[in-house]
């Protein structure tokens, strides 16, 4: 229920839409872009040479959002379990511990 309330096309029960017609149309245009940028994300991600890097930014994707980091971390071939492991860490310890 949760997550649902977070996508920008639907609307929360006892929460009514904006009468500005402007502001009824930024949920839906929101909702359609969503998909294709996080394609293209993980495609863009894909390109990066550094595992250090791969592996901060599933760890950070991970935090906002586990179902989108793992996906994104399995796309990248990287370990699910080490990426969850960064998540938990602070942006200072999760850099030492991809200096390797």
């Amino acid at each position: 229920p949760e997550q649902a309330a977070f996508w920008p096309g639907n609307l929360v029960l006892g929460i009514a839409a904006s009468p500005d017609k402007m502001q009824q149309s930024r949920p839906f245009f929101l909702s359609y872009p969503y998909s294709p940028f996080r394609t293209k994300l993980s495609h863009t991600a894909g390109k990066c040479t550094q595992k250090r890097i791969q592996l901060c930014q599933a760890a950070l994707f991970y935090k906002a959002d586990k179902e989108y980091g793992s996906r994104m971390a399995e796309k990248l071939e990287l370990d699910v379990k080490e990426i969850q492991r960064l998540a938990k860490m602070s942006q200072d310890e999760r850099a030492r511990a991809t200096e390797k």
